[in-house]
């Protein structure tokens, strides 16, 4: 006959491993109902637990605790890194070409093309060509392109407004179980890194932090920065009680007045 005390008793003790979830220590107490609920009482949050009456008056509870001693990094957390490409759509006064016409003949396309617009359909031939013929005269005068300053006026008028620009995304992604740690962050978010602030980030693989260190600016723009700029990360339930956060940093020549730098 077994004899029943007031206080449960810690019969086995073992480690289990989840795929999923990683390490779990099991541990199970023998001891009376009062004594193997009120243990029941105790259980955290993070803890499970299953109360077996089948040899009563003998009740037996297992609980089931993360070890996060046992942890397996391999399966709790993975960190993956993408440089990837990606297409943005820009005006056609931000294209290279155009900004190297400068501010004054860009102006003086602007008018041409609204005099055109505002034009009657039998008045539109002759304001083209007065348009072409003074907008290569102002080219002139101020020692720019004419031919690049007529291409774009022709473009425009023909309906082209923007054009597309493939810039670098680089993406952090990061895969942890339910009660792995995440690095998860808003500092610095909407604001310009540069190169050295982003590779700065000792997990990031070698072979994209050359790639990032070997890329040349553009041409500078007045008011403008080239850079990382870090937006806000985002945070989705995956599969297998798995969490995954992701964060991109997008190169280009962002605006001073509408981001500033870290």
């Amino acid at each position: 006959m077994r004899i029943i005390g007031p206080n449960p008793t810690l019969v086995s003790w073992r480690l289990e491993k989840d795929p999923t979830k990683g390490f779990s220590s099991i541990y199970t107490w023998e001891g009376s109902r009062a004594a193997v609920f009120g243990l029941a009482t105790m259980v955290t949050s993070d803890q499970k637990y299953s109360i077996d009456d089948s040899d009563k008056p003998l009740y037996r509870i297992v609980i089931s605790s993360p070890d996060s001693g046992a942890s397996d990094v391999s399966t709790d957390y993975i960190l993956e890194w993408e440089l990837l490409g990606n297409d943005v759509e820009k005006s056609v006064y931000e294209h290279p070409n155009a900004l190297a016409l400068g501010d004054k003949m860009l102006t003086a396309i602007k008018i041409a093309i609204k005099e055109i617009e505002d034009a009657s359909v039998l008045d539109s031939s002759t304001v083209y060509a007065t348009n072409e013929t003074n907008l290569t005269a102002i080219a002139t005068l101020i020692g720019v392109s004419s031919a690049n300053a007529l291409s774009l006026f022709r473009l425009i008028v023909k309906g082209t407004t923007a054009f597309v620009l493939s810039q670098y995304v680089l993406r952090r992604t990061q895969t942890v179980s339910s009660r792995a740690q995440l690095q998860y962050s808003y500092a610095n978010v909407e604001k310009i890194h540069t190169a050295a602030q982003v590779w700065a980030d000792s997990t990031m693989p070698e072979p994209v932090r050359f790639v990032i260190s070997t890329m040349t600016a553009p041409t500078a723009q007045a008011g403008y920065t080239w850079g990382w700029l870090k937006k806000t990360p985002t945070l989705t339930q995956a599969a297998a009680n798995k969490f995954q956060s992701t964060q991109e940093w997008w190169l280009d020549q962002w605006s001073d007045f509408l981001y500033l730098p870290v």
